[in-house]
């Protein structure tokens, strides 16, 4: 899933308004590829270039309990949660580990079934919507419009930056998932988690300057 996290981020800022900034919460919903990627890189979680797997996107998840499993995705959001419950309070706390594991539940429904349970080597999950474009295509820009409309409504801008930044990285997000099926995936799993977490990472900067240009509304 790659726009539908952005609308969860979005719309956890617009409809929730927790402590934490935007670009924090979008991190935090990122934080299953981030460590995916890490975690593949060190060996220790295998991805695979499958073709074959689903029509949108074509790797893999071979081993992967820690990052994109249902008891290390629980375990991952449950610490978020403590440690923002420690910085900001109960509510805020439950929020940022939310955020955490709407990752899990995010990519459930359009991975493939490569999503385990507990062991690696276990039982996996997924419901494919990625093998049907059109309409995880509307799954996901529909989730990532809801919470863009809800974020921009619940903040204004400060200058012309504000009015159209945020919005500008909205649509961005939306053509890369609707162009996905066509974009040719990286020929080996290096090139796959390394251009990934520069790309997630290197964006993280410019979506805190841009977030910086709006400023929140008076609750109510």
């Amino acid at each position: 899933m790659i726009a539908g996290h952005y609308g969860v981020a979005y719309l956890l800022k617009g409809g929730a308004r927790p402590k934490w900034s935007l670009t924090t919460l979008i991190a935090a919903v990122w934080l299953g590829d981030y460590l995916c990627f890490v975690f593949t890189l060190a060996g220790v979680e295998r991805q695979v270039l499958n073709p074959s797997f689903t029509r949108m996107f074509a790797y893999q998840i071979t081993y992967g309990p820690y990052s994109h499993g249902l008891a290390g995705a629980a375990v991952t959001s449950v610490v978020a949660a403590l440690a923002g419950a420690r910085m900001a309070g109960p509510r805020d706390g439950a929020i940022l580990g939310g955020a955490v594991f709407s990752h899990y539940l995010g990519d459930i429904i359009v991975h493939g079934p490569d999503m385990a349970i507990f062991s690696g080597d276990g039982p996996k999950l997924g419901f494919g919507l990625w093998n049907y474009p059109l309409f995880a295509d509307l799954v996901e820009c529909g989730m990532l419009a809801a919470g863009a409309v809800l974020y921009l409504r619940a903040t204004r801008a400060k200058n012309g930056v504000g009015r159209s930044g945020l919005l500008i990285l909205a649509v961005i997000a939306g053509a890369i998932t609707i162009a996905l099926p066509w974009i040719p995936p990286p020929p080996t799993t290096t090139q796959l988690c390394v251009g990934s977490l520069a790309l997630l990472g290197g964006t993280l900067p410019l979506i805190a300057w841009l977030e910086r240009q709006r400023e929140p509304l008076p609750a109510g």
